[in-house]
This record gives C-alpha cells, structure tokens and sequence, in this order.
C-alpha cells in the first residue's frame, strides 16, 4: 500500500465492556491499549456543541443521523445524535444494533449487553450514554420509555462530570455536573433530569484470525464469530468475547483456546512475560501469568478504564485520566506517574512507557515513578503503541501514522499518508488498519512500504514480540 487510504477518525485495539459474574468469587464487572475510544465519542460530541438539528454536523453531513431516524426528522432527537457518535466514533467499531430514536432504547441496549450500570456506586466513563427519567418498564424489565439520553464527554479526578447533549434548546450542548449530582438516581439540576442508568458501548464482534509473518493472507481462523477483543503476546494469545469471558491459548490454530474467567471482563491486555491483565465488570484490574481457569489476583480497586503491560511493567489509566504503574503482580503497589487527565497508556517490552496527555501530546519515558515524562509531539495525537525494539508509534487526528525508536522530543518518521484508523507494533512488525478496513504490515521504519495483509472488514489488531498477528475480521 504506497498510499496509505484515505479517512478521518481513529481506535486502536476494540475493547469491550461488559457485566456479569467474573473471576469465580470476585464480584462481578472498555478500555485497550494506546487509545481509549470513549475519548473519540467525546471528541466527536464536542466538534458539534452549538450546531442545531439540521445543521452541517462536523464530518459534512447534514443533521445527525442516528441508527433509525435523522435529526431532521422534527422530532425529538437527543437519541439521534447519541446515536450517531457512538456510530461514527472509533472507525465505526461500535455496535449500534437495536438503538432507536427512543431515548430508552439505550437504557435496553446496556441491559441487552451486559453495561447497564444502575449502582449508585458506578463512576461514569468517558463515551458512556447517560438515560434519564426512566419512568416505565414492561415485565421483563426493559425500559418503554424515558425523558432523555446525553453521552458523559467529560469525567474529572473530584468525580464531576460533563453531559453533551442533543435538543437542548434545539441545539447540541455540553453541561457541566458536580460529583453530589454524579450518582445514578441524583437529581441533575443542570440536566434538569433524574439519572437512571449509565450505559457503556461496546464494539462489534467478529472471528479471531492469527499468524506468524508479514504477508497477503495466511491467516488462521480461530474462533467463532463472537470475539470483541485480542491480544498477543509473550506467546499468549488472549480474547475477550462478546458477553466478556477470557479465553487463552499458546499457539495458532483452529480453537483450543481455554476458558479463564466466567462473563463480565471489560478489557483484555498480555505481556512479554506472559503477564495477562484484566478489567472487571466492577472496574477492578485482575492479573495473572499463566493460562487457566480462574486463579486470577486483584491489583486495584475500581474506577480503572484502560490497561497495558509488558516488559515485567503493567500500566493503568484511571477513570479519571491518572496514569499508575508496577512491575510484579500482586495487590495495590502502584506507583502514580502523572495527574488527572490522560488519555491513553502503552508500553512496551523495553519498558517504554508512552502516555497521550490532556493536551493530546505523547510523552514517554522508560522508568516507573512519579512524574518524569518527555513530551514527544505535539498536540492531535489520538493513538500510540510501543513494540519490542524501542519502536513507538502514533496516530495523529487525521489518521496519519509516524514513528521512531527511542524516547525524545520529534524526531518521528511519516509512514502513511491520512486515514489509518488503528496502529499496533511489537516483535518488529507494524500493523495497521486502513480506512479500508484492510491489514497493512511492515518491519521496517520509513515512508510507505505496507504490505496488504486482508480484505476489507477488520475490526482489530494486535502483535506479539514473537511475531503473532492477530486480528478481528
């Protein structure tokens, strides 16, 4: 591919996020490495604050069109336009089945996919659907009506939050909440509403596909068509299934892969060492290193949204951007490495650390502590990944991949023109999927030189320090 595609918005690896009964006898529970996609519902709400119901939105279209109905419909249409970010956001990875114009069909959409966060003690995430005043049920439960539904865009370290909605006054806008009115049944007073529910999207599934060596095809199927999630790693090969069970596995091939934990994980990472990370239906981050069911050790407590390791070094990005890491599984022992506000963690076998900060800037460094960071680049990142060798790689607001090895201040390489949509490096390889929703792959630093690796309809990436490709298509 010597001119990498052409497309605007961005993902790394798809994460899902998904309740139940998990670990056996922990408490039941979105979030990947280098990008955290609640952050680009986010962005996409807010490129749109003050635009009416029929207005140029900011991708050219006209109005907002949901999964049902257009906002220039002239009806009511707060759930058109949640509906049409979570569609457009993150490459259109998220599934949007069964969403209406009915702002109630969200509620039902978390019920239907494990994410229904009723609990008073639930802390919102970025991207989240917040539904309000739901005031009818019909006897299974699901909701049949409600008054409102706004995405939370905002989540600060004090648990305040920030709700961008649609038809507000006619318009899209973006209202601020204090911690006090956070908890699912406050009272919003600038909401004017009764929160009934957050609710948390997930990606769309597909088969997990693997292989070892950059090429046009060659892949192994190794699942059913019920995967949200993959990982590679250490020779571990991970993924996360639609109702959130983890399964593991050591090599390609067809199945075989061993159950590890009951429904309900959110997000799935594994390390150069074999080190495996899970998140939690409650939030929780659960490690391991080896493959088996159960036998999982919990490391924090909740409000965790996003998780990396390798090298002997995990990471993790709170709700509320604050970025911790440790080397050694066990119970708490994070060090805090920077204030609120980050918005995505990698790090790879070298025991690079990269970060994406508020200000969308990358910042590296290669020890753990508090602080320490060097800024990389400037601000429109919105994707990173470090691989085995040094290799960093980003993703720039457009879609433009560049990389380098070794941490400082620019020095980066363009390898793609605009509109790749997710980056993944480790053992030497890149990868990349292009706004084609083809596989690009290369081991080389430089300008151009992709070989297409797939057809169109990739979801997911993901490469281990051996070399193992991995994919969702």
């Amino acid at each position: 591919m010597n001119t990498v595609i052409r497309r605007t918005l961005a993902g790394l690896v798809t994460t899902a996020a998904l309740t139940g009964s998990i670990l056996g006898a922990v408490t039941p529970a979105h979030a990947g490495s280098g990008s955290a996609p609640g952050y680009d519902i986010s962005a996409l709400a807010r490129a749109n604050e003050n635009k009416g119901s029929c207005q140029t939105n900011s991708l050219g279209g006209i109005g907002f069109q949901g999964p049902n109905e257009s906002s220039c419909s002239g009806n009511a249409w707060c759930a058109d336009f949640a509906g049409w970010a979570w569609a457009n956001a993150g490459n259109h990875s998220i599934d949007v089945t069964g969403l209406t114009q009915g702002s109630w069909t969200f509620y039902n959409y978390g019920k239907n996919h494990g994410t229904l966060h009723t609990d008073t003690g639930y802390q919102p995430q970025v991207g989240d659907a917040a539904v309000y005043n739901v005031t009818s049920y019909d006897s299974n439960g699901y909701a049949t009506y409600s008054d409102h539904v706004g995405l939370v865009t905002l989540v600060n370290a004090n648990g305040s939050i920030e709700v961008t909605n649609g038809n507000f006054s006619d318009k899209v806008m973006t209202n601020a909440v204090p911690a006090s009115q956070a908890p699912v049944g406050s009272y919003q007073s600038a909401q004017g509403n009764t929160i009934s529910a957050y609710v948390t999207p997930v990606g769309k599934v597909g088969q997990a596909l693997a292989k070892n060596g950059v090429g046009l095809y060659g892949w192994t199927t190794e699942s059913d068509p019920d995967v949200r999630a993959v990982a590679a790693d250490g020779g571990v090969q991970m993924i996360l299934s639609s109702n959130g069970t983890v399964y593991a596995k050591t090599s390609i091939g067809t199945y075989g892969w061993t159950r590890e934990s009951d429904a309900g994980a959110r997000a799935i990472a594994v390390g150069s060492d074999g080190t495996q990370m899970i998140i939690g239906s409650d939030g929780q981050v659960y490690a391991k290193n080896s493959i088996g069911l159960y036998g999982w050790t919990r490391e924090s407590d909740t409000g965790v949204k996003a998780i990396a390791t390798s090298g002997g070094v995990q990471m993790i990005l709170g709700n509320d951007g604050t970025v911790l890491a440790k080397s050694g599984i066990g119970l708490y022992g994070w060090t805090r490495e920077s204030d609120a506000g980050a918005k995505a963690i990698a790090v790879g076998y070298d025991g690079t650390q990269m970060i994406i900060g508020s200000d969308s800037q990358v910042y590296a460094k290669n020890s753990i502590g508090l602080y320490g960071w060097t800024r990389e680049s400037d601000t429109g990142i919105k994707a990173i990944a470090a691989g085995y060798d040094g290799t960093q790689m980003i993703l720039t607001n457009d879609g433009t991949v560049l990389a380098k090895s070794g941490i400082g201040l620019y020095g980066w390489t363009r390898e793609s023109d605009a509109g790749v949509s997710a980056i993944a490096t480790n053992g030497g390889v890149q990868m990349i999927i292009g706004s084609d929703g083809q596989v690009y792959a290369k081991n080389t630093i430089g300008l151009y030189g992709w070989n297409r690796e797939s057809d169109a309809g990739v979801k997911a990436i993901a490469v281990g320090s051996d070399g193992t490709q991995m994919i969702i298509g």
